[in-house]
C-alpha cells in the first residue's frame, strides 16, 4: 500500500513538470505549486496554506483548490517576487498541520514536496480511560473501607 501512495505521488509530481514545463512560453511570475492529499491519496480542498519567507516571515495565505491535475497553485507576484526558500504550513481542522520547504530556483522547479495530511489523534480517549479508571479504584476503595468499618 505504501508503494502505491509512493507511485502515486511520483505520478503527481510528473504531471506538475509537465503542467510546469507547459507554461514555460507564458510570461513568468513565480508560482509554487502544491499536491495536498488525505491518506488514502484522495485530493484535500479547503485546506488552509500559509506562505513564509527564507526567515520565516509571514508573506500570505490561501485555501487550496486544486486544478485538473490535482495542484493547488500560489502566485501572488506582489508577495512572493523572487527566487529563494519558502515555507508552506498547510492545516486543515481534524488533522496534524504539516510544514514543508519549497525551492524556487527558476521557472523549471518550484513544486512543493507532496503533503499528507493526516488526521489528528484525539487525546480524549486517554482522558476518559483514565477517568474511568480513577472512578472505579476509588469507588472499590470505597466499599473496602465501608466493609471494613461495618464489620
Amino acid at each position: 500500500m505504501k508503494l502505491l501512495n509512493m507511485i502515486s505521488l511520483v505520478c503527481a509530481f510528473l504531471l506538475f513538470q509537465k503542467m510546469v514545463q507547459a507554461q514555460s512560453d507564458e510570461e513568468y511570475s513565480v508560482r509554487i505549486y502544491v499536491n495536498i492529499v488525505y491518506e488514502d491519496m484522495s485530493q484535500v480542498d479547503g485546506a488552509l496554506i500559509k506562505v513564509y519567507d527564507k526567515n520565516r516571515n509571514y508573506l500570505c495565505e490561501r485555501f487550496s483548490d486544486t486544478n485538473e491535475l490535482g495542484a493547488t497553485v500560489i502566485e501572488d507576484t506582489n508577495i512572493i517576487r523572487e527566487y529563494g526558500t519558502y515555507y508552506l504550513e498547510v492545516s486543515k481542522p481534524g488533522y496534524t498541520t504539516e510544514m514543508k520547504q519549497v525551492e524556487v530556483k527558476n521557472e523549471q522547479v518550484r513544486l512543493c514536496p507532496g503533503v499528507i495530511l493526516k488526521p489528528e489523534k484525539n487525546q480524549s480517549i486517554v482522558w476518559w480511560v483514565l477517568g474511568m479508571l480513577f472512578l472505579f479504584v476509588g469507588f472499590g476503595l470505597w466499599c473496602c473501607g465501608r466493609k471494613r468499618g461495618g464489620a
